[in-house]
């Protein structure tokens, strides 16, 4: 019988009292959709919020922390703000002290708060613990792309600078340290600009700048944007709504721009997680889907493995929905129960040896039709589906608890990234190929792209599908063995970006754009040891103010200093204060009260010239009309910002 592996925290004997369905009769108290933590979670953060969703929408005037009691068996009741979210169904409860290690947590929601529809919600109450003991070099950790040892190596992710990038966007040839590309198949490929985030190669140390660049078919570079040093930027691309994101680990945050590229606003998770690099997902309203790994320590490995570290860390996933003031409203563990496995590892046990186990991988998120996360465990060769109404686990395809049979691929995929559902219903991966072999000896690595035809309902019985309908698989000369994307495009062609190096052989393809009976419309390789963690392709050119200007264009430098209104404003716990200069300046960016008292301190000295992007926490002032204040050299600007909960 499997199980979760014990750890080291008291043994929990808890009774929830919260299910049930969220639609009630209007005489029957509505019982809670979704909570979190959930009832009995274990090696819970510190920093944690705490979620609860009835599931129809709330009277936010009956929304009071008198109603909400949170108590710690160490640290006692938590005084904190109890706010109901922009989403009109979300209570988020933010403690202002955090809890204590090993301390097991109680809390009881009593009868008051109603729905729009005047029902009353039900009170209830659940327990969950907090981590054992900080999780020494962990608690801050920041996966890499994957290297071809697949051993994972992390860093640990640098404090929060101002100053992100280098301003400067350039177009032409010639940008230092920028990788050389050269197109090997140009035949008609379909419109659009090609989005990358390059960077060195893992293995090798040589100088050398990460850039977010936009090419066109020939490879000349039609924007692009320098990052600080040698620290990573990942998955630069074009949402729906129109807006540019990337992820920045010198602020080990993503960073949303729009048209002209400035920035408009960032997400990071909370809850004491430090943001993953693979994948954000835009929702409308300024909600945003993130995530990060999660590190549990005091995991038994003996009890898999003879000889297992009886002390040893395993590392799984976090998704976290984030609404526009930035409160968490959403969050799944892989380690709670319900969850995961340390069992459903495709190397398992081989992979158990080390100290440090990262038992899911996750690398990609999408949002299904019905609102449900579409997410890819490279670690578990599985796409797993979540509901985000009930935090449940819906299907789960590939891997070792594979719900759906496999029609038309007899090897199915492994070690897989970027797991999208495309307009005509079906998904599309990129299987990066690493361990064929073990659902057929006779097959090596190699990587395609694939899309299956999924059959999902059972509800009469029937048994789900997964039926491949088309690849592309290179003549298996290409072997990206950590990284890729699958990209469907509007004509119906496939972009692929083929991630990491290239094992198989000495060419280093890029991407390649191919049409559906497998002709290549477009191809280009990139100079060696630089890699792009995805490729896009997309609707965009360059505007009209690009033109005349080569080879160096400079819109997101200003004509004058300028304080962007903030956002949002009112505010409940964090804002967002944008900063534009037009050359590098001593700049200094304080908050003050309406009596003039120094509240915050933003930045102060020398700032380079272009965009900045700065948090002004109020989560600890009290409510009132505050003042943000920018000096420069000959330049006092100030914008007014009202805290509210």
């Amino acid at each position: 019988m499997k199980s979760r592996y014990r750890i080291a925290v008291p043994a929990l004997v808890v009774i929830l009292l919260c299910g049930g369905s969220a639609k009630a009769q209007h005489n029957v108290p509505l019982k809670v959709q979704y909570q979190f933590p959930s009832n009995g979670a274990t090696a819970v953060q510190r920093q944690t919020a705490i979620i609860i969703r009835p599931g129809d929408p709330i009277n936010a005037v009956t929304v009071k922390s008198s109603l909400l009691k949170v108590t710690g068996a160490f640290s006692g009741v938590h005084a904190g703000t109890f706010v109901l979210s922009d989403d009109k169904k979300t209570m988020v409860f933010t403690p202002k002290l955090a809890f204590t290690y090993s301390e097991r947590v109680r809390v009881a929601l009593s009868r008051g708060i109603m729905t729009t529809a005047k029902t009353a919600v039900d009170s209830f109450s659940f327990y969950f613990t907090i981590q054992s003991k900080p999780l020494s070099g962990h608690s801050q950790i920041q996966s890499m792309p994957e290297p071809v040892s697949d051993d994972d190596p992390a860093m640990t992710a640098a404090a929060r600078i101002p100053i992100p990038f280098l301003p400067s966007m350039v177009q032409g040839d010639s940008l230092p340290y920028f990788p050389t590309l050269t197109p090997t198949t140009i035949n008609n490929p379909a419109p659009g600009s090609i989005f990358l985030a390059t960077f060195n190669s893992l293995q090798n140390p040589t100088p050398y700048l990460p850039y977010l660049a936009i090419v066109n078919d020939s490879g000349r570079v039609l924007w692009s944007r320098a990052g600080v040093g040698n620290t990573l930027m990942t998955d630069f691309k074009l949402n729906p709504n129109g807006q540019f994101s990337f992820f920045s680990a010198a602020a080990s945050q993503y960073y949303v721009m729009d048209s002209t590229f400035s920035i408009v606003d960032s997400f990071a998770t909370k809850n004491g997680y430090t943001t993953d690099l693979h994948d954000i997902v835009l929702l409308p309203h300024r909600h945003a889907i993130v995530m990060a790994y999660d590190p549990e320590q005091k995991v038994d490995l003996s009890q898999f493995i003879t000889g297992g570290n009886a002390n040893a860390t395993v590392v799984g996933v976090v998704i976290q929905e984030l609404d526009s003031m930035k409160n968490v409203i959403f969050n799944w563990r892989s380690l709670d129960s319900g969850g995961f496995l340390i069992e459903d590892m495709a190397e398992y046990p081989s992979g158990l040896s080390a100290g440090s186990v990262d038992e899911v991988h996750a690398n990609s998120l999408d949002l299904d039709a019905d609102g449900s996360i579409i997410l890819s465990s490279r670690h578990l060769d599985e796409i797993t589906k979540i509901s985000r109404e009930t935090n449940k686990i819906v299907w789960r395809l590939g891997g070792k608890h594979n719900e759906f049979t496999m029609i038309g691929d007899t090897i199915g995929f492994s070690h897989q990234h970027h797991a999208r559902r495309i307009a005509n219903g079906h998904l599309t991966l990129f299987d990066n190929g690493n361990d064929h072999r073990l659902h057929n000896p006779n097959v090596g690595p190699y990587s395609r792209a694939l899309e299956y035809a999924l059959t999902e309902d059972t509800t009469n019985g029937q048994l789900r599908t997964a039926t491949l309908v088309w690849s592309f698989d290179h003549n298996r000369e290409d072997t990206s063995s950590y990284m890729g994307d699958v990209q469907r495009l509007p004509n119906g062609n496939t972009f692929i970006g083929w991630g990491g190096d290239n094992i198989n052989s000495t060419r280093n393809p890029a991407f390649t754009e191919v049409r559906p009976d497998g002709s290549i419309a477009l191809e280009m390789d990139m100079q060696q040891p630089y890699l792009t963690y995805r490729a896009f392709k997309f609707a965009w050119t360059p505007p009209a103010s690009f033109a005349g200007v080569e080879p160096h264009y400079r819109s997101d430098i200003p004509g004058a200093v300028t304080l962007s209104d903030i956002y949002p404003n009112p505010a409940a716990n964090v804002a967002n204060v944008s900063v534009s200069l037009p050359q590098n300046m001593p700049a200094d960016l304080r908050g003050f009260d309406a009596l003039g008292h120094e509240v915050a301190l933003l930045a102060s000295g020398l700032l380079q010239a272009g965009p900045h992007s700065f948090t002004f926490d109020a989560s600890k002032l009290p409510n009132g009309v505050y003042h943000c204040v920018l000096r420069t050299a000959g330049n006092i600007l100030a914008k007014q910002i009202v805290v509210a909960r």
